[in-house]
């Protein structure tokens, strides 16, 4: 990451230039700011808020930041960040991202006014982690398996093999033979869940159907479609679907019912997260519940660990789910689970 010095050396003049310039103090000559923003852009700088408020005072704020805050997931957990920061005196302060370029995002992340952070975002890349490692802050990443610093860095994770591998188990135990999966977005969750559902039917002995892969992104619209097409184009379906996610599970259900598939009379449908506040079309759907209230929690605590033992070190911790069964599944025979 670019410095003021790396800036000033290049430009030739001494940091408290540079300094004014970025500032924009106007003791710098034009013709010199100018010289000296062209050089800055170049270099990809970017201010550091942290690395100054860190040298001088905390600012008791903690920071979320999300790509997108069009969920329940996220909502709910917000309100579970929110009474641990609040029993502490810090404010939490949530940050959402639209842009997709990694810089941006970084840039982002490094410039807010936050002494700690949890930060998910499946645009940036192994060197932007790289550099939020290499700051001052404490950050805890909620789709990163690896940490390359152990000091001051953490991961908190959902334990996506096992709750997948739970849907699938509870499936094939219920009498399903064919299982159809319902793609995620490519990021942490998304791959994991996706090579859990591989592993689980290789190691159920059940074949995979690649006509019934399909990728809704996360999104209700995008799943409702590729079931909608996948089934008119193929005249059938799986006895099940397995969702990366309850709003893929919703768009699959609703496809179902509008080609005259009942569920779960005729198609199983699992999802994954347990979130709340279903449509009333929609059966109370079988899930694997992620502990969002416990996640939560624990994200506020672990930064705070983190924050008052400058000395401490990382880590990964996982998160288990738990399967939810309930009326969007059926026993396709009768026998004990």
């Amino acid at each position: 990451m670019a410095t003021i010095k790396d800036i000033a050396k290049r430009a030739g003049v001494s940091i408290s230039t540079v300094s004014n310039a970025l500032n924009n103090v106007p003791i710098v000559k034009a013709e010199t700011r100018d010289r000296i923003l062209k050089i800055a852009d170049e270099l990809n700088y970017y201010p550091n808020i942290n690395a100054r408020l860190m040298k001088s005072r905390t600012t008791h704020n903690l920071g979320l930041f999300l790509p997108a805050i069009n969920s329940d997931y996220f909502l709910r957990l917000m309100q579970a960040m929110y009474p641990i920061c609040h029993q502490n005196d810090y404010s939490l302060l949530v940050y959402i991202s639209t842009r997709h370029e990694s810089k941006a995002v970084l840039s982002e992340i490094l410039s807010a006014n936050v002494d700690g952070a949890a930060v998910l975002n499946e645009n940036l890349t192994e060197d932007d982690y790289l550099e939020l490692e290499r700051s001052s802050v404490p950050f805890v990443f909620l789709d990163r398996a690896e940490v390359t610093s152990q000091q001051r860095i953490s991961s908190i994770l959902i334990n996506n093999e096992k709750g997948t591998i739970s849907g699938l188990e509870y499936l094939v135990h219920a009498g399903h033979n064919s299982i159809g999966f319902l793609l995620g977005n490519d990021n942490y969750d998304g791959n994991t869940r996706y090579a859990a559902y591989l592993a689980g039917m290789k190691k159920l002995k059940i074949p995979v159907d690649q006509r019934f892969v399909l990728n809704g992104y996360f999104e209700e619209n995008a799943a409702y479609n590729a079931v909608r097409s996948a089934v008119q184009q193929y005249g059938s379906t799986p006895e099940a679907f397995l969702c990366a996610n309850d709003k893929m599970a919703i768009g699959c259900i609703r496809a179902l019912k509008d080609m005259c598939y009942s569920v779960p009379e005729q198609v199983s449908v699992v999802g994954f997260d347990d979130i709340e506040n279903f449509p009333p079309d929609i059966p109370p759907l079988t899930t694997v519940r992620i502990p969002i209230d416990q996640m939560g929690q624990l994200i506020s605590k672990e930064l705070l660990r983190l924050l008052n033992q400058p000395d401490s070190y990382g880590r990964v911790m996982m998160i288990d789910p738990v399967l939810k069964i309930r009326k969007s599944t059926r026993l396709r025979f009768e026998g004990q689970l």
